[in-house]
């Protein structure tokens, strides 16, 4: 249930927080209507999820677990206030409130890895936390930068005149976002077997560990194959192929959602929480 609770929030976050690198004057308000209200769903859900009676990490008499609830309820009421200024027509009125979104919804993010890097222990080292909250932070960007490039992109498919910049501008992030996350997982899966929280010896009898095993998926669907799409995602975009791009990006949201589950899953018994 946490893994499921988490990769459902950080998808909610990651839309909100990507979706206020888009100008309000780029795209309709249908975009802003459909991938923000999804960004609030979404993460809504992922909380709620997490706040289950089955979940005692994260008890609701505890004070710190509260944090990332009163920030998401900040995310919520800046996007609905956005959302509101924008059906009457004011974009002025809106745009203070979209910038404040992605901050927000970032803060959501980073107050939750450390919730739950702290709930561990009372003593918990200034690096583990900062993991945490790197962690969980380029998960939310990559997850919803993905998936909100390759709803743009579909926009492009029935609104052709939209200028390319807000899709170009996703695409280089996206490239980016994922160096960071390659590189963030290397060591992390480094320190992970060094360590021996991970690994790599299968038991008797079997030939491969399963941890190995779903390193191993992780790394090939969340990292490898998404870092073969991008530049191609890229070059499509300046090309302004827009169909070609956005069916690009269709594969790539399936890859790094596969890969940002596993992730979690890896991230429970092996890293921070």
């Amino acid at each position: 249930m946490q893994v499921i609770s988490l990769s459902l929030a950080h998808l909610g976050f990651g839309l909100l927080m990507i979706l206020s690198l888009i100008g309000l004057r780029e795209v309709g308000r249908g975009f802003f209507t459909l991938c923000g209200w999804s960004g609030v769903v979404l993460s809504g859900a992922g909380l709620a999820l997490s706040a289950l009676p089955a979940r005692t990490s994260l008890a609701a008499s505890d004070a710190r677990s509260l944090l990332p609830w009163g920030l998401a309820a900040t995310a919520f009421a800046f996007f609905t206030a956005s959302w509101l200024a924008l059906r009457a027509g004011r974009r002025d009125a809106a745009a203070p409130f979209h910038r404040a979104l992605g901050i927000a919804a970032g803060l959501a993010v980073a107050s939750q890895g450390w919730s739950l890097a702290v709930g561990k222990t009372h003593n918990v080292p200034v690096g583990m936390l900062a993991l945490a909250v790197a962690d969980f932070l380029l998960s939310a960007a990559l997850l919803g930068g993905v998936t909100l490039a390759m709803i743009l992109g579909h926009w492009y498919l029935v609104q052709p005149g939209l200028a390319i910049e807000p899709l170009r501008r996703l695409a280089w992030l996206f490239i980016g976002l994922l160096a960071a996350r390659t590189l963030m997982e290397a060591g992390e899966a480094a320190g992970a077997i060094v360590s021996g929280r991970i690994s790599l010896t299968p038991p008797a009898g079997e030939v491969l560990a399963f941890p190995a095993l779903v390193l191993a998926q992780r790394a090939l669907f969340g990292l490898a194959g998404p870092l073969l799409l991008a530049p191609l995602v890229y070059r499509t975009v300046v090309m302004r192929s827009t169909m070609s791009a956005t069916g690009l990006l269709y594969v790539a949201v399936a890859l790094v959602w596969v890969g940002e589950f596993l992730s979690k899953y890896l991230l429970l018994p092996l890293r921070l929480v």
